[in-house]
Order: structure tokens, then sequence, then C-alpha cells
């Protein structure tokens, strides 16, 4: 009798080992198994570019798909204006030659038929720099474009303080700058007529911002005109900025 049961205890032994290596085994199985991943990703270096007028017009951008992840077969593409989903491979360029809002998309297509999507938001801000110089009772007009899609707008005039002649007081050249809606009527936006500092002996900065709720939420092409109320016939030379921006 006494066999018996030490037969019967080594038996349950033996089964139990048996089973936990069973366990172990599948476990560990499970900690090695990869999972299969299908991503879209779009690389960009720069997804917010300036336009420059009047010199740089239009700006390059590269988009690479090369860090998207599975057994992809095909690369699609879609661009704001442009063709929809071109099948382009890994790396596209495309050319931006006005400002505004895009959004780029990609496509991924893997062995299986399966797919993913990525996006990216491209940004092309406008900017234009100018220099010039005007006489008393004389303005300069220049224009730029708005769309709905424009988030704030900077129109920046520099020029510097008149020091005197003949017993003329600083400062007596007194620029103004005015923004219109468009380029035929005056129908303004704003404007910068104060008065200045009659002893200002540095570079007059007058700076005009616009948000959407001041109109940019307005279409077509707007107009900034430099005025000059001197009292001098002396011309002034100033610098005029004009920045519209879609990120801000």
């Amino acid at each position: 009798m006494k066999n018996v049961h030490i037969a019967v205890l080594c038996a349950s032994i033996i089964i139990m080992v048996s089973a936990s290596g069973c366990i172990w085994n599948e476990e560990n199985e499970k900690k090695g198994e990869e999972t299969y991943v299908l991503e879209a990703v779009i690389s960009v270096d720069k997804n917010t570019v300036w336009i420059v007028y009047p010199d740089e017009k239009s700006e390059t951008i590269t988009f690479d798909a090369s860090s998207s992840k599975g057994d992809i077969e095909k690369y699609y593409w879609y661009f704001t204006g442009g063709n929809n989903w071109e099948d382009e491979g890994t790396e596209v360029t495309h050319n931006y030659s006005e400002s505004g809002h895009y959004i780029v998309k990609l496509k991924v297509v893997d062995v299986n038929g399966d797919h993913d999507y990525d996006t990216v938001d491209i940004y092309v801000n406008y900017k234009a720099e100018y220099e010039g110089n005007i006489t008393k009772g004389n303005n300069e007009s220049y224009f730029f474009p708005n769309n709905p899609a424009s988030k704030k707008a900077f129109i920046t005039l520099k020029y510097e303080p008149y020091n005197g002649i003949a017993g003329i007081g600083l400062n007596q050249n007194n620029l103004d700058l005015y923004v219109y809606y468009n380029a035929t009527d005056d129908s303004e936006v704003k404007n910068s007529s104060t008065l200045l500092d009659p002893t200002a002996k540095s570079t007059i900065e007058e700076t005009l911002t616009i948000t959407k709720n001041e109109g940019l939420i307005r279409p077509g092409e707007w107009r900034a005109n430099v005025k000059c109320e001197s009292s001098s016939a002396v011309p002034v030379d100033y610098h005029l900025t004009i920045e519209v921006y879609y990120n801000y």
C-alpha cells in the first residue's frame, strides 16, 4: 500500500510540472510576438513659409513618406488645389506661389489592400518690403492680397525724424499710414493719423495691426497708403513692410 501512494504522488508532481512548463512557454511566446503596424507618416522640414514680394514669388517644399510603417506598396498624395490622390512615391515636392493655408494628405496602401492616412497643414505667409521717398502733400499706394484664411496682418511704416532746418522743429515730416479694403476706393480699414512727439530723434515706427474682427476676413486686393502731411517740402525717406499671416 505504501508503494501505491508514492506512485500516485510522483505522478501528481509530474503533471504539475508539465502544466507549469506549458504555461511558461505560452507566455514567453506571446512576449516575443511582433504586432504588425500600418501607419502613414508625412515628414516635412518646414510647414510655415514666406512668399516675399517683390523678389521671391514662390516656395518649394519637399514631403517625405519614408518614415511610414508597414508593407507598403503605394503612396498616394493629395494637395489642396492640385490633382487628387496621385501615386508619386515616398518623396514629392510641391510649389506654392500664393499665400494662404493649405492641406497636404498622404494615403498609404499595403500588400493586403489596407490603408492609412496622414495630413499636414502648410501656411504660406505674405511679406512685402518697399523703400521710397515722398514730399509734402503726396501719397504712395502699395497693394497686397488678402483672403478669408488670413489670421492677422501687420503694416509697418518706418522713417527718420526731420532734424530741423532754418528754425523748423524736429519731426516735422509727419508721415501717416492708411489701409483700405480695395485698390480703387477709400473704404478705410485703419489709419495711423496721430500726433507724434515733436522732439523725436530716433526712427519713428507706425504699425497698424489688423485682425479678422477688423475686417481681415474680407477677400481681395487691399491697399496701403503712405501720406505726407509735412509742413516742409524736404523729401522724406521711408521703409514700408506688409505682412499677412495665416498661422498666427
